[in-house]
């Protein structure tokens, strides 16, 4: 990993600093959440997300490279896991599946991939952008995250970082690692990209976004909702109408660092909160700092960070309608992607060893 010398240590912009709200009135706490189903604890690790079929079959992929699936069972539970698919080596993230059942993966190393559901084979759509982007035409895709994909086909994912995500002493690729250096190397290289089936052309919509992360198409094809995680921000990119290829916030001032987004079945969105505000925001403005903070955990050092459960619904016009939290993070926390499938939302967690679900019907 590369770990910053000073020189390296970049000036935050002051927009993209977090400014991130506390947790009382619209954000005041309470303990929903804690009231969440495990499903299959101590047997998957690091799980970025729940990918739930129109029948219901749940499919998982763990930060070895592992993909598993598990099917409903007749009274509501979920039957034992089945591995289905090896993606690695490297780590999958975000994931979606297309109008053929493919499973199109964010992999934090070789791009964008596709596991072919009828020979289940491990195609890699894109790894470098196209000659012809109008943006940053050419260059390597690193640190895919997330991935939605519209009605037209249009595959629409997310690069958090130009830092690499490359393997640890555990024997995982360490995402954390290099959103750790993101973070204090100030490095807004996060980006969005488009690719297209039909043309097999990957073009960048839109750069300089610290540590980009979860994409969602809106419901009705408009826009796009971009996660911005370290500037606690989710943007919105016009698809359509007058603002074609604009940029304006939807949300900012999120109370926490943002990871995942997707579609509500009422019509509206949900955002996983993977972490509450740190202590170590208020060092952000500071490289000297930040160059100190890089070098703590080679020196056996690790700053204490804090934990919670959280997840928020917004309307299409940015308004904050209802957030479910476990407070203390003591049964439930880094959440880092919602699903929601009849009734029922999946949680998928980045750090920890299960998922979770909880009913709102």
């Amino acid at each position: 990993m590369p770990y910053p010398g000073f020189g390296t240590v970049q000036t935050i912009p002051q927009h993209k600093l977090p400014r991130p709200s506390e947790l009382v009135g619209q954000y005041a706490p309470n303990e929903v959440l804690k009231g969440v189903t495990k499903l299959f604890e101590g047997r998957l690790q690091g799980t970025e997300s729940v990918q739930v079929s129109k029948l219901g079959t749940l499919w998982l992929p763990d930060k070895y490279g592992n993909i598993f699936t598990s099917e409903p069972d007749v009274n509501g539970a979920y039957k034992d896991l089945q591995k289905v698919a090896y993606v690695g080596p490297s780590r999958p993230l975000g994931h979606v599946s297309d109008a053929h059942d493919n499973l199109v993966i964010c992999d934090a190393s070789k791009g964008l991939v596709m596991l072919e559901q009828a020979t289940g084979k491990v195609v890699i759509l894109a790894s470098q952008v196209s000659d012809d982007s109008p943006l940053d035409p050419g260059s390597v895709i690193n640190y895919a995250n997330d991935a939605d994909i519209a009605e037209d086909g249009t595959i629409y994912f997310t690069t958090s970082s130009d830092i690499p995500v490359v393997p640890n002493a555990f024997g995982f690729w360490d995402t954390y690692a290099s959103f750790t250096l993101t973070m204090l190397q100030g490095s807004v290289t996060g980006r969005l990209l488009s690719y297209s089936p039909k043309t097999k052309k990957t073009h960048v919509l839109a750069g300089d976004m610290f540590y980009a992360n979860g994409v969602v198409v809106a419901h009705d094809q408009s826009f796009l909702l971009v996660v911005e995680t370290m500037s606690v921000t989710i943007h919105k990119y016009w698809l359509k109408g007058p603002k074609k290829g604009q940029m304006e916030v939807w949300i900012s001032n999120l109370p926490g660092f943002p990871d995942g987004i997707s579609q509500s079945e009422d019509g509206n969105y949900w955002v996983a909160m993977a972490g509450p505000n740190q202590p170590f925001v208020k060092a952000l403005p500071y490289r000297f700092l930040r160059f100190i903070f890089a070098w703590l955990p080679k020196l056996g050092l690790r700053p204490a960070t804090k934990v919670y459960g959280m997840v928020i619904k917004i309307s299409p016009e940015g308004k904050v309608l209802d957030h479910l939290m476990d407070t203390d993070g003591s049964v439930v926390n880094f959440i880092s992607a919602v699903t929601e499938h009849n009734g029922r939302l999946f949680f998928g967690n980045v750090a920890g060893d299960y998922v979770s679900y909880i009913d709102t019907k």
